[in-house]
């Protein structure tokens, strides 16, 4: 309170002192051009014309601002609403992904991914949800798009299409693919477990036994589940030739 009181006081105070210099100091303005412009005027005036102006400009600025933000916001196509719309898909594609609604899931996140900079995990998503829905050409197709946005993914990509290609059993379009991505990739983590599960799925226990050296190298499975995968490759890789041999003397 005290301190409005002496901002009070100062104020006046400044009035006063400019009413009294106005009075005794009018001061004079003079702006001449030859055959163009003549202004001459008070001192103090041609300040209060000055500064009213500059309100003007002031107040014309502001409003065209409000005028342009406002369209923004009712205008559909404006930055600000795209952004809004990519975020509304990215969210409601994930959701309908993780809950199975795949048809929804592929249209959002593709619209997501065409309109994201870094558009990977989103055309990647789109392309499961196609693949569940039994479009494949779609999925392959989303696939490639990504790989065309961002090139330098082509391991992640890969590894999905490996994945899709083993959820379709394409298991031999499966093993050309990540065949490719070990020779470029050889100690790759994931492209050593998904070919240990890709033999599996094959029953080709030989492959197993043969990558189980990799397998330990790189640590790509704990200690105890290393040990029972190489127990169980050996005993099925027995059996199977045993049943070779049997049929081979049937024959």
């Amino acid at each position: 309170m005290k301190r409005f009181y002496v901002i009070l006081v100062l104020a006046i105070a400044i009035a006063l002192a400019l009413a009294v210099g106005i009075s005794k100091h009018t001061g004079y303005v003079l702006i001449t051009y030859p055959h163009v412009l003549h202004y001459e005027s008070g001192l103090w005036s041609t300040l209060v014309a000055l500064f009213a102006i500059g309100l003007v400009i002031y107040l014309a600025r502001v409003l065209v601002g409000l005028v342009l933000t406002s369209g923004g916001v009712v205008n559909p196509w404006s930055r600000r609403n795209r952004s809004r719309r990519v975020q509304v898909a990215i969210e409601q594609g994930q959701m309908d992904l993780a809950e199975g609604r795949w048809a929804s899931a592929e249209r959002h996140l593709h619209r997501a991914a065409e309109a994201e900079r870094q558009p990977l995990l989103y055309y990647l998503g789109a392309a499961r949800a196609a693949n569940e829905q039994g479009r494949y050409e779609e999925a392959d197709g989303l696939l490639e798009r990504a790989l065309e946005r961002q090139p330098q993914a082509e391991l992640a990509v890969a590894l999905s299409h490996a994945q899709l290609q083993m959820d379709r059993s394409d298991t031999d379009g499966a093993l050309v693919t990540l065949q490719a991505m070990h020779e470029r990739h050889p100690h790759n983590v994931q492209v050593l477990r998904q070919l240990q599960r890709l033999y599996q799925q094959r029953g080709d226990w030989s492959s197993v036994i043969r990558l189980l050296p990799e397998l330990r190298k790189d640590k790509v499975l704990p200690p105890a589940e290393l040990a029972d995968l190489e127990r169980r490759a050996w005993g099925e890789n027995l059996t199977l030739a045993a049943q070779r041999e049997e049929q081979g003397e049937a024959g």
